[in-house]
């Protein structure tokens, strides 16, 4: 999908790694979450749920 720039506006897609980082906080890997959350965020930097409260949560914690 990243090759074939599928990744803009595709909800399936941002979803898909929003889950893979929510993952990746519940198993105690913080900065691998942020990274990912970093890429969701550059991806798509209106995603409201990630912006506004999934990373700010998880900077908080770190």
């Amino acid at each position: 999908m990243e090759k074939n720039k599928e990744t803009e506006q595709n909800w399936n897609y941002l979803n898909l790694l929003t889950t893979i980082a929510i993952g990746l906080d519940k198993t105690e890997k913080p900065h691998e979450a942020k990274k990912m959350f970093d890429r969701i965020l550059k991806i798509e930097p209106d995603f409201k749920w990630v912006r506004d409260d999934l990373y700010p949560n998880l900077l908080k914690r770190m």
